[in-house]
């Protein structure tokens, strides 16, 4: 996400009254059925009957803020409004360190859902993985605990333990007691795979990743004798992040042409982001690995590589998170994160709600992440995961879709196998290079 300023927009209210005006428009205008202005003056009558006749004094900034964020949420899911101490721990969050277990929460279905869990953490080695539901914390139901309460709830002093209540789908609810501990997410790992073959996995798009990235590919190019055959490029469960690092990484790996384009309202090309020349690795053949929890930015990543014939896919199809979000600062500390456009891949795919596709697909029963740890059990029949098509208010869903009910391993897992199989057919992978070139 870029971040942009945004002047705030005032709204007045007439103490007591039924009526509002809305601060640098018209407020003359003709209030009709549809109006914007007729719904400000439903909004101010609702606040003035709150205001006088609510059996208990109100916190009349909590209400507004209130509105505020159901006026944001009524938009699509990744729209969000966020106030001042909410706005303050989403900026630790991009920069990849707080206190906690280690998951990523989103809400799917109204249920608070997993949708990573950071390696080496509390969450990896309790075998918590991505899917799960978090029914309880503490004993206490989470139905109707937004994101951001249960996030406050799983949050707190280090070595102090915290207990949850987990639904696996068909799987019977689990209890599990995780200790707190200081998370410091690590956006990159790597190590050599085979000779001279480098498996670098990128966890999460943030302020530093395309420096890690480039760190650890030196790195292991130096432990290969100072050249690699290939690279196995993981974003598997890579929920996203900053939109210039995904750019910024996709460049290391091209030397010309288009990354991502953004459209903005009725189709308007609002940027283009092209690769360049200087600071491109050395070439060499390249697959991706890509699975359901692979979004956004990671999808950026992946469908540049793809449309420029720089680099196979292998895995499942990507979560389809294809919307653009700006972040605003507000006047009182909060933050206002807001859908303003659709990712365009370099070919003109929309990302949004379908996602990529890999030219080599290997099930995601097989693509489960994997922890030090034996991990939670697991029904014989786990529900498909979810992605961005399954999300209430998703933009551009299909009118027939339907709700559907990464670590770094130790070992190769069933991907990695293949994503080197992938490498071998040298054929394919030459033919791929030189197109790139």
């Amino acid at each position: 996400m870029r971040r942009r300023a945004l002047l705030p927009l005032t709204i007045a209210f007439a103490a007591g009254a039924g009526t509002s005006a809305l601060v640098g428009l018209d407020a003359s205008a003709e209030r009709s059925p549809g109006s914007p202005y007729r719904a400000l003056d439903v909004f101010g009558e609702v606040f003035g009957f709150i205001r006088r006749e609510y059996v208990e004094p109100v916190d009349e900034a909590k209400v507004m803020y209130g509105a505020v964020r159901g006026m944001v949420d009524a938009l699509d899911p990744h729209s969000e409004f966020m106030d001042a101490a909410t706005y303050a721990r989403f900026r630790d969050d991009t920069q990849g360190r707080y206190a906690g277990i280690g998951l990523e929460l989103d809400e799917r279905d109204d249920r608070l859902t997993v949708v990573s869990v950071f390696p080496e953490t509390p969450a990896a080695r309790a075998g918590l993985r991505r899917g799960d539901r978090i029914v309880a914390i503490d004993g206490q139901h989470t139905e109707g605990l937004s994101v951001d309460g249960a996030v406050e709830r799983l949050r707190g002093a280090v070595g102090s333990s915290v207990e949850l209540t987990v639904d696996r789908g068909r799987a019977p609810s689990l209890r599990v007691e995780l200790e707190r501990a200081v998370i410091r997410v690590e956006p990159v790992v790597g190590r050599l795979v085979a000779p001279g073959v480098a498996w670098i996995a990128v966890r999460a798009f943030q302020e530093n990743t395309t420096s890690e990235f480039v760190r650890h590919f030196d790195r292991l190019q130096s432990e290969a004798g100072g050249a690699l055959k290939g690279l196995l490029l993981d974003l598997r469960d890579n929920p996203g992040g900053l939109l210039d690092e995904a750019v910024s990484l996709s460049d290391t790996l091209l030397d010309q042409g288009t990354i991502v384009r953004t459209v903005g309202r009725g189709g308007k090309e609002l940027e283009v982001f092209e690769a360049r020349g200087p600071g491109t690795l050395p070439p060499m053949p390249v697959v991706v690995l890509v699975n359901a929890g692979s979004a956004s930015a990671s999808e950026i990543v992946a469908g540049a590589l793809q449309d420029q014939g720089r680099a196979v896919l292998v895995g499942t199809r990507t979560f389809g998170k294809g919307s653009v979000q700006n972040l605003y600062d507000l006047s009182d500390g909060g933050g206002l994160k807001l859908t303003v456009a659709r990712y365009l891949t370099p070919s003109g795919r929309s990302i949004q709600a379908h996602g990529i596709e890999p030219e080599f697909v290997v099930p995601e029963a097989d693509d489960a992440p994997l922890s030090q740890e034996p991990p939670l059990p697991r029904a014989n029949e786990p529900e498909p995961p979810m992605r961005e098509a399954d999300l209430d208010g998703a933009l551009d869903r299909p009118a027939s879709q339907k709700p559907t009910a990464a670590n770094a391993p130790d070992a190769l897992d069933a991907v990695q196998r293949r994503a080197l199989e992938v490498l071998e057919l040298s054929a394919v992978l030459e033919r791929r290079a030189r197109s790139a070139r």
